[in-house]
């Protein structure tokens, strides 16, 4: 019978692997299927945790509980759309640190007001359906401006 040997990385001391900390994204949407498989895809391509709301109100409680270090945040949601959920965030002391990048569908945008408008330029804004790649470079460059990420 042969033996099978697994090897491990001897580079990364026991030290270090236990204070490695995946960064944590709120992911906000009210599509249940796109939040999984924006899930499955983050989690399976990059080095990070990955929470979902479905819920806008319910998000608002998560984000203030987990304390995420980025929201990758839906524009348009039944309840309280994303531009609420931002305010809130915003007001909060618990959560007015958190980066929040956009996420929108193009045709949604027709439905902004003014104000909603003026938000989506200030912030990064990504439209559905999103590339993979472009996602996890605006991840990379959000966290790392705000020394999350090294």
């Amino acid at each position: 019978m042969m033996e099978t040997q697994i090897q491990t990385n001897t580079t990364e001391s026991p030290e270090l692997r236990r204070t490695h900390k995946k960064p944590k994204i709120l992911l906000i949407d009210d599509e249940a299927s796109f939040t999984d498989m924006l899930k499955i895809n983050l989690e399976l391509t990059a080095d990070y945790s990955i929470l979902v709301e479905n819920d806008s109100r319910e998000a608002i409680r998560t984000a203030d509980r987990a304390q995420p270090d980025l929201i990758l945040l839906d524009a348009i949601m039944p309840g309280l759309d994303g531009f609420e959920v931002l305010n809130r965030l915003e007001m909060d002391p618990l959560t007015r640190h958190i980066p929040v990048v956009f996420l929108t569908a193009i045709s949604e945008q027709l439905s902004f007001s003014p104000s909603n408008f003026s938000e989506i330029v200030q912030r990064k804004t990504l439209a559905k359906p999103v590339r993979m790649k472009e996602l996890i470079s605006t991840i990379e460059e959000t966290l790392k401006k705000d020394g999350l990420n090294s």
